[in-house]
């Protein structure tokens, strides 16, 4: 999906091919990483960092845009022409939308936003606030405050809009992925816990296997509808079905 505005940017016709390639890839769920940042491998995550880290994408995490890098052509996975020249996209509920071409100064404007709510009013990605309207920030102040891991909305035709990321939280991040986070968290724990539980199980199923049959035991883990099962990975069995025999 293309915002109608982008036909009109700066570089549009010169970077089309590679607007095209980069479609082509995310329908084919090929690799974009030659129009990544280096900053991806060169500034990883850290736990615990600071909001205004440069481990942190602050378009990324608080209205869930994207960008990638714009060149004249791709040669052997790699992206020539590149004049700093930036595709912002973003992504919701399987489609790609591709909002316009700007550059790295570009990452605090509200125009990407804007034309999300514009473009596709109805698409889920951003829900005006009712009844509530906020004060319409100029890009140092929305850097500002982003930076300091504050929450920003999004002002268009005298309304304010909230991003479907939940904005971003105090540690940086986007609100909604620390939401899946914590919930990970716990479901880990619970995996854990039914780990443990299962070796003695586990223990006992090897040890009388092994009196029976002279090939390897090989076991896996799967989790079905939210509950760990041992499985032998030879016979399929499930541990708990094989005891019961």
């Amino acid at each position: 999906m293309q915002a109608r505005e982008i036909y009109y940017d700066n570089g549009y016709a010169k970077y089309r091919k590679v607007i095209d390639l980069i479609a082509a890839r995310m329908e084919r769920a090929s690799s974009l990483g030659p129009f990544l940042s280096k900053r991806v491998l060169e500034k990883p995550y850290v736990v615990n960092s600071s909001s205004e880290n440069a481990d942190k994408d602050r378009l990324l995490n608080s209205e869930g845009i994207y960008h990638f890098h714009l060149g004249t052509s791709l040669r052997s996975e790699k992206l020539y022409g590149y004049t700093g020249d930036l595709l912002f996209v973003t992504y919701y509920n399987g489609k790609a939308y591709f909002l316009g071409i700007g550059n790295h100064n570009d990452f605090d404007s509200q125009e990407w936003a804007q034309r999300a709510i514009s473009n596709w009013p109805n698409s889920g990605m951003f829900s005006e606030i009712k009844n509530m309207t906020f004060p319409s920030y100029s890009e140092s102040e929305r850097a500002l405050l982003r930076k300091s891991g504050a929450a920003t909305f999004v002002s268009l035709g005298g309304k304010s809009y909230f991003p479907a990321t939940g904005s971003i939280s105090t540690a940086g991040i986007s609100a909604i992925d620390v939401k899946k986070i914590k919930t990970l968290i716990t479901q880990i724990k619970y995996v854990v816990m039914e780990l443990c539980n299962k070796r003695e199980m586990t223990a006992n199923y090897v040890t009388r296997i092994g009196q029976q049959t002279t090939s390897d035991v090989v076991l896996t883990w799967r989790i079905d509808k939210g509950h760990l099962e041992v499985v032998d990975k030879t016979s399929g069995v499930r541990l708990q079905e094989w005891f019961l025999r």
